[in-house]
């Protein structure tokens, strides 16, 4: 269940025509209605996806006000898995915000080195039901595993919170993160 604020409360069916669970969820508000990107993994451990590891896939549903469905459908990400090694095993636990008016999310890519998972945080516009201008943001740090960046855009610029305790951030620009 979602809870907006303590007076609107609404459980929401995420259906899709797949045997998928969904997960990890990220919502965003625009004009009239809301967004909610969505993880979904396949519960058949016997299906993998092009590359034998399991199957995950990217939903969008839209909303109205009230919450009732106005769309769904799968994020078409198949070229950047195809051809981006960082992300060759799959686009995991995305976030979705608005930046200079256009949907973008930032997501954590997956690939395996030596049966190790080696994760890496992308970047992508939301457009056509579509990833586009995919970029791939460095640790700052050259770590194997990132995960979990939010994105804050103000005043047109994005800043990514890299981590929270001690607070670290950082703004990116020119395809670079830069320590705020």
């Amino acid at each position: 269940m979602i809870q907006l604020n303590k007076f609107f409360q609404k459980e929401i069916q995420l259906i899709s025509e797949t045997s998928v669970r969904f997960c990890n969820p990220s919502i965003i508000k625009k004009d009239n209605y809301w967004i909610v990107l969505i993880r979904g993994i396949e519960e058949n451990k016997k299906i993998r996806n092009r590359k034998g590891f399991f199957y995950n896939e990217n939903w969008i549903f839209k909303y109205n006000e009230q919450f009732n469905l106005i769309e769904k459908y799968i994020i078409d990400d198949n070229e950047l898995i195809e051809n981006n090694k960082e992300c060759q095993f799959g686009l995991e636990d995305g976030r979705i915000f608005e930046w200079n008016n256009e949907l973008w999310i930032i997501f954590t890519g997956l690939d395996i080195v030596d049966n190790k998972f080696i994760n890496t945080m992308c970047l992508a516009q939301l457009q056509d039901k579509k990833l586009i201008n995919f970029k791939i943001l460095k640790s700052p740090y050259n770590f194997t595993r990132e995960k979990n960046w939010i994105p804050l855009v103000k005043n047109k610029d994005l800043y990514i919170i890299y981590q929270s305790n001690p607070i670290e951030v950082y703004k990116y620009e020119r395809d670079q993160l830069k320590l705020v």
